[in-house]
């Protein structure tokens, strides 16, 4: 079902596009401005949970998507229709799409499914979101918000009568930095009960965190350091870690190489014990101790079959003991040994199946509501905890298995999800969704459970049989693959830059499995009079194995004003041929060795200044190492660090060409400290080794380029042609903070600025040739190395990065520069 939802989500896409723009080629006449993202990701949800074989109603949201929305709602915090034109700024992006889906089925309830259509059949004419609603709707768009949203208000509000907010019948232990937007799910208790594990997703990483539960304090991050080192990432999901019975070991899923693996963290030692390879498992979904700890019992995929398999905690060795066409998730193991319950997909939703361990038996339990997920046992072995899934909500509920009866344990507006009963049998922790983010929460167990409601346990006869039959006895005829290209995506960009018009066609083709790439750009101006002089890039990459191969080749020739002979400005040009090609090997997510080989020919066409002409040709092969943790926030990296060291020698056969060895070093580093603050450091240095070595311009800010010296930067409060040399060192210190998210202007037309923030920085650095032994400070003052301080302003507009800096220059005993005021440097892009 979620893989026919997905399918029907992107294939809505392509007909949207289809419909937009005609094709890529009528792109190149047509610049027509992207639709509103609301209209697109909501007809696309909309129509991809349409009607399915088990008579889902069109349109209708998933029960964690009508959890997220109804809090939103009833806590004020929906996002504004305005604002949902685009979601790239947006921090609540799940929370984005879903509101687009319900208002898409708000306007084809209310004015006919042929108007969701119209709208994105008039974008092309109107492309304006206010002019488009009122066309074919009738109405504006504060007046289809306010519509829409009374519509949610008569929806959720009358939803509270009768049920409790979780606050009013458990305990929150999320820890105070929780409420800030850190998550938390897949609660395990420890053996004595007062500490739980914990995923949590905090700073944009998932960790493992140990909570007491006393004053919910983090006592331990199980995972620090691991990620990159240990695992690419954690698994996400609920029933993800497990904390063994005699409170020893702590396994949890993370992702290595092309698969999951399973690690097992030492609770006593405080340190990772070992890891497990599932044989043939490629996804692990959830995982559950055995009664005597030697054992794992875990939900997976293999060979593109979900299943249940049992895992020898030592060596790894695995059992398959189900295997089918449903999904089966989050097993657990009675505490008998005897019996593990999961959950699997039953004719549209998830029920409890019981398995039997000793004569491998399937039971169902036949209970009311939509989806009865991660059933956690109770030490008696006769009773089950399950989250249950209706009216859009999840509740927690009891089974107790030796009456037959089942037991209603909450009632709640939002909803709870995780739960997880503490070893005595008398709490539960689980996690509910409030006020935006996943908190955590314990509860007692009530004393009382009522009278309940009877349940069926009905035997499943034949459980894997219609796996079984269909891989026996089902076949389809195979194809070879066959390379079809297609154009992509074409485009036109017009540019003034430098008192030279130019005017760019770009072209992007390839195949259906995206093994084969090509990219061409022109700029068609350039042989108006002369075809020779046509300035062009084409570039190829095939992608079908581990190692993708790049090759391009590059013809420019770039206009620029020289000083002439005569002492008159003349319009020169560099001609420019380069040959590339390029090849990584990926060692991780984190790590890999990059190749490449890079040949340019340049030649220099100055008839008013004839001393100025010249020719020459580098071939360059040369070897790079990356290591990137990088965690990206809405104003740039935020955590982690990059590691990269560059190589090449240049190959040598004429005297034209250029005889040198390159060597470039470049390490960043990134701490968050609080908020949206965070300290960046990067130090560079690089050099170019030979007769003809490359010269490098240090100062301004970075993207500065002169020329064909290479730019090095930022060092703020100079020039950019303030140094200059075959050597260059560099290092940078940043505080970085966010103070505004958001500021909109409804003159002349509406339109804000994202992310307004700022940063004090410190720049030093210095440039020097070969055989020059630069001083760097004589007398307490800086000599040969510059630096530079100050303070700056980053914003976003539209979706271009803007960085506004305001330095001075300093030898560390006085201001240098301008007397008054400082140096301000406007650049756009990232900072380092």
């Amino acid at each position: 079902d979620n893989l026919r939802e997905v399918i029907a989500h992107e294939m809505t896409h392509i007909f949207q596009y289809d419909i937009i723009y005609g094709g890529p080629l009528k792109s190149l006449t047509k610049r027509i401005k992207p639709p509103p993202t609301w209209l697109m990701e909501g007809m696309a949800e909309y129509f991809g949970r349409g009607l399915t074989e088990y008579g889902e109603k069109k349109g209708g949201m998933e029960i964690t998507g009508e959890m997220v929305l109804r809090d939103a709602v009833l806590s004020g915090t929906l996002i504004p229709l305005k604002d949902l034109d685009d979601f790239s700024m947006l921090s609540r992006v799940y929370l984005a799409y879903k509101e687009s889906q319900s208002l898409v089925t708000y306007i084809a309830r209310r004015f006919g499914q042929y108007k969701v259509v119209q709208l994105l059949r008039r974008w092309k004419f109107l492309s304006d979101s206010e002019k488009l609603i009122r066309e074919v709707l009738g109405i504006s768009r504060e007046e289809l918000e306010r519509d829409w949203r009374t519509y949610l208000y008569r929806k959720y509000w009358p939803q509270i009568e009768g049920r409790k907010y979780t606050y009013e019948f458990a305990r929150e232990v999320t820890p105070d930095d929780g409420r800030k937007g850190v998550g938390h799910m897949s609660p395990a208790w420890s053996l004595g009960g007062e500490m739980l594990a914990v995923l949590s997703a905090r700073e944009g990483e998932l960790g493992i965190e140990l909570i007491r539960l006393r004053d919910g304090k983090v006592l331990y991050n199980v995972t620090k350091g691991m990620r990159a080192y240990r695992y690419e990432d954690l698994r996400f999901g609920e029933k993800v870690l497990a904390w063994s019975p005699d409170g020893r070991w702590i396994a949890f899923v993370g992702k290595r190489s092309d698969r999951d693996r399973i690690f097992v963290w030492d609770v006593y030692r405080m340190s990772l014990d070992r890891r497990l390879d599932p044989e043939g498992v490629e996804e692990v979904t959830s995982l559950n101790w055995s009664p005597d700890g030697r054992r794992l019992v875990i939900s997976g995929i293999k060979g593109g079959s979900p299943g249940i398999f049992i895992l020898d905690a030592s060596s790894g060795r695995t059992q398959v003991l189900t295997r089918g066409l449903s999904d089966q998730v989050f097993p657990a193991w009675s505490p008998d040994g005897g019996t593990i319950a999961f959950s699997t997909r039953y004719r549209g939703s998830y029920d409890i199946c019981l398995y039997r361990l000793s004569d491998g038996r399937m039971e169902r339990l036949d209970l009311p509501g939509s989806d009865e997920l991660t059933p956690c046992w109770f030490q008696d072995g006769r009773r089950l905890l399950l989250a249950v899934g209706e009216e859009g909500r999840y509740n927690l509920k009891l089974v107790d298995l030796s009456e037959g009866r089942l037991y209603q344990l909450t009632d709640v507006v939002g909803g709870v999800q995780g739960p997880a009963v503490s070893p005595d049998g008398k709490r539960i922790a689980f996690t509910a969704y409030s006020d935006g983010v996943r908190k955590l929460f314990v509860m007692d167990l009530p004393d009382s459970l009522g009278r309940g409601e009877e349940v069926r346990i009905v035997p499943l006869e034949g459980w894997g049989e219609e796996y079984r039959r269909i891989a026996r006895e089902v076949s389809y005829p195979k194809h070879p693959y066959r390379t079809d290209f297609s154009l992509d995506y074409a485009a036109t960009q017009f540019t003034f830059s430098g008192s030279f018009f130019e005017a760019y066609a770009m072209f992007l083709a390839g195949d259906l499995f995206g093994n084969h790439r090509m990219f061409f750009l022109t700029d068609y101006t350039s042989f108006s009079q002369n075809i020779s002089d046509m300035d062009f890039l084409f570039q190829y990459q095939y992608s079908a194995l581990r190692m993708p191969f790049i090759f391009g080749i590059l013809n420019w020739r770039q206009p620029f004003y020289l000083l002439g002979d005569d002492g008159y400005y003349h319009v020169a040009h560099d001609r420019q041929f380069a040959l590339a090609a390029f090849s990584s090997y990926p060692i991780d997510r984190y790590r890999r060795i990059d190749f490449g080989y890079y040949e340019l020919h340049v030649t220099r066409e100055a008839p008013y200044t004839p001393s100025e002409e010249f020719q020459a040709r580098i071939r360059l092969p040369c070897v790079a190492y990356v290591h990137d943790t990088v965690v990206w926030g809405p104003l740039g990296p935020m955590k982690g660090s990059r590691f990269y060291v560059f190589g090449g020698k240049t190959l040598v056969s004429l005297e034209e060409d250029w005889d040198f060895s390159y060597l470039d070093l470049d390490w960043r580093w990134y701490k968050p400290l609080w908020g949206n603050s965070v300290l960046a450091a990067r130090f560079k240095a690089l050099g170019s080794f030979g007769p003809k070595g490359l010269e490098h311009f240090l100062g301004g800010p970075s993207f500065f380029s002169y020329g064909y010296e290479l730019s090095v930067g930022p060092l703020r409060g100079y020039d950019p042609w303030a140094m200059k040399g075959t050597r260059v060192a560099l290092a940078n210190l940043e505080y970085r903070t966010v103070f505004i998210r958001q500021l909109v202007f409804g003159w002349p037309t509406t339109w804000s600025l994202n992310y307004i923030g700022g940063c004090v920085f410190v720049d030093a650095g210095l440039a020097w040739n070969e055989g020059e032994s630069p001083r760097l400070v004589r007398e307490g003052r800086l000599e040969a190395l510059r630096c530079g301080v100050g303070f700056g302003l980053r914003m976003i507009l539209g979706f271009i990065p803007i960085s506004l800096d305001f330095a001075k220059q300093t030898d560390l005993q006085r201001f240098l520069g301008p007397k008054k005021g400082f140096r301000v440097h406007l650049s756009l892009g990232w900072g380092f």
